[in-house]
């Protein structure tokens, strides 16, 4: 989809966001912050995003937004626990492989 897009900084904002709900011809697209969604809801980008659009799903869609920060600190928060339990994982492994023990 964003490969559709020619401009890195509307494509760079489109994938800050998520997609809320599609409701009708409408999108709803999920931002961090307004800052990304006041650049890809101007005049000029949010055109580029729904011709985009338009041609990925062959009809004319209607965007729409919100901001809500919760959604990307939650799934933040999600990875970074998964990225602590490998690490402790591959730690474990390290340990029993060289015979060591955790001094601390």
């Amino acid at each position: 989809m964003c490969s559709k897009i020619n401009n890195p900084v509307i494509r760079s904002n489109l994938k800050a966001s998520k997609p809320h709900k599609v409701q009708d011809n409408t999108l709803t697209l999920v931002f961090p912050s307004n800052f990304h969604k006041d650049k890809l809801f101007n005049a000029q980008a949010l055109g580029e995003v729904e011709y985009a659009f338009q041609a990925f799903f062959g009809y004319k869609m209607q965007m729409d937004s919100l901001v809500d920060q919760s959604i990307f600190t939650k799934k933040n928060s999600e990875a970074n626990e998964k990225a602590e339990q490998e690490t402790n994982k591959m730690m474990d492994e390290a340990l029993e492989i060289f015979g060591g023990e955790v001094i601390g």
